[in-house]
């Protein structure tokens, strides 16, 4: 088996929404930031702390040691020991590929419990909140899950859960098995179309965001094109069709001006640019914290008033309304599928004045 699915189920999405994705990525390498490192380590104790490992070898902050424990506690309310003993899998290999070829991939945790099957996803970035409906990566080690396993007659749910703690998000979405198997074919379809030499190009928002190809994609650099480059008059329809991809040409350009910054870095040439120092930003050394101290005394340390959300957890509810004032803020524009109501015309004429908590 290979050690990275071609067609995987974290890339599920990508390969869903644009086909050709896959064929794309392959010259480019794997380069994983930061942010994912830090995922990876968050998940790999979680992990150590379901499966009742030492973790003491592991460093990591009091922020992710919290988020962690949310994570873990969510995991094991699920398998209630009171009726029969539940199955738990954690960091579970899940093979799918009797619908995706060679598709498999690693679920965080399943659990079986009460003719339920519970697929659990820990999701440690600050990013957007993730959502379990319909979530093709949960979907797939769901349907490889139940394939797999001896007494798959005795499930009759299939319940998908998101655990995103740092942005207090948790998710969940069930489905029945008959709803389930409707996906295999849907992703059978999905992956057998992605896996032609010829599989479309299909410029996606959230295909095209974290996309290895996007700053050399010809079908997402003719879309930006096609979007922008506006011979007639601009009406309302076109500037509707600007403002609902501006987010996807953004991160486009983005992507671009990336890959230059990456060429440079490396040494290579670009015609018409170059790197040039930024600006420098002076910083006390963490060394130094002592010595300015026995320096200044008191007055090394600046004092400041606790925010609004520091003061919620030291005070009763009526105190705080006595306290704090709403700010009026600009309007936001959004989508009419957007559940908040419109503001009226008369409405629009704003200041920022204190609105008081108490009426």
């Amino acid at each position: 088996m290979q050690k990275h699915a071609k067609l995987s189920a974290s890339g599920s999405h990508r390969w869903i929404l644009c086909p050709g994705s896959v064929k794309a990525e392959e010259k480019f390498p794997d380069i994983r930031s930061k942010y994912a490192d830090e995922g990876v380590l968050a998940h790999e104790i979680a992990a150590a702390i379901l499966n009742k490992e030492d973790i003491s070898g592991f460093i990591m902050s009091s922020e992710m040691q919290e988020n962690i424990q949310i994570y873990t506690d969510y995991v094991l309310q699920l398998a209630p020991q009171e009726i029969w003993y539940p199955e738990i899998y954690i960091e579970k290999t899940v093979d799918f590929s009797h619908i995706v070829p060679y598709g498999f991939g690693t679920a965080d945790a399943i659990i079986i419990s009460n003719n339920t099957l519970h697929v659990v996803d820990l999701k440690y970035g600050m990013g957007n909140n993730v959502t379990a409906y319909e979530n093709t990566q949960l979907l797939l080690y769901a349907i490889g899950m139940y394939h797999n396993i001896k007494l798959k007659d005795s499930i009759d749910t299939i319940i998908l859960h998101i655990v995103q703690p740092r942005t207090n998000n948790f998710d969940k979405w069930s489905l029945s098995i008959k709803e389930m198997s409707f996906f295999e074919g849907y992703f059978k379809a999905k992956a057998e179309e992605a896996l032609r030499d010829n599989a479309p190009r299909i410029p996606n928002e959230s295909a095209c965001k974290w996309c290895k190809a996007n700053s050399t994609c010809p079908a997402l650099y003719k879309f930006a094109e096609e979007v922008i480059d506006q011979e007639d008059e601009i009406d309302d329809s076109k500037i509707k069709n600007i403002i609902e991809n501006a987010e996807l040409i953004k991160n486009f350009v983005n992507s671009v001006k990336n890959k230059v910054y990456e060429k440079l870095s490396s040494g290579l040439s670009f015609p018409g640019y170059k790197l040039v120092p930024g600006r420098n930003v002076r910083k006390i050394r963490t060394d130094s914290n002592n010595k300015i101290f026995e320096l200044l005394g008191e007055k090394a340390y600046s004092k400041s008033l606790i925010g609004v959300t520091e003061l919620e957890k030291l005070v009763d509810k009526e105190t705080l309304k006595s306290l704090v004032y709403i700010s009026s803020c600009k309007p936001v524009l959004v989508t009419e599928s957007d559940k908040r109501e419109a503001l009226r015309h008369t409405e629009l004429e704003f200041d920022a004045v204190e609105e008081d908590l108490k009426s």
